[in-house]
């Protein structure tokens, strides 16, 4: 059976533009190794998108993933997945650019429903 999870954090204000410099950035660096990096995480499907509140911004996580436990303790506990510089520059992006990078809120959200088609 698959996980899926959706993270939500709120970007520092005034870093929105920065947040979306940097997360190009890192994608732009890691690009080559990306199916390496997913395959190592048990990674399915990763978006991230900015959701524009009225008075907040915040960056908006959806993975699709083997084990969400999995995920998380690689992301807690780099050493020796062959990600960690991946990882560890991810933090530092989200360092920068959110208000609380440690808290994620995973648990603010309920899934009703997920469908996947079978010829995909």
């Amino acid at each position: 059976m698959t996980d899926v999870f959706l993270l939500k954090q709120k970007i520092k204000s005034g870093k929105t533009e920065r947040c979306k410099e940097l997360i190009a950035e890192l994608m732009n660096r890691v690009d080559s190794d990306m199916s390496d990096i997913l395959e190592t995480e048990g990674v399915y499907t990763e978006s991230v998108f900015i959701e524009q509140g009225s008075d907040d911004d915040y960056l908006v996580w959806y993975f699709e993933a083997e084990d969400v436990t999995r995920v998380g303790e690689m992301w807690e506990e780099p050493a020796e997945t062959g990600i960690e510089g991946e990882i560890e520059d991810g933090k530092s992006v989200l360092a920068e650019v959110l208000e609380n990078p440690e808290e994620w809120g995973e648990d603010d959200f309920e899934l009703l429903q997920h469908l996947i088609n079978p010829n995909r």
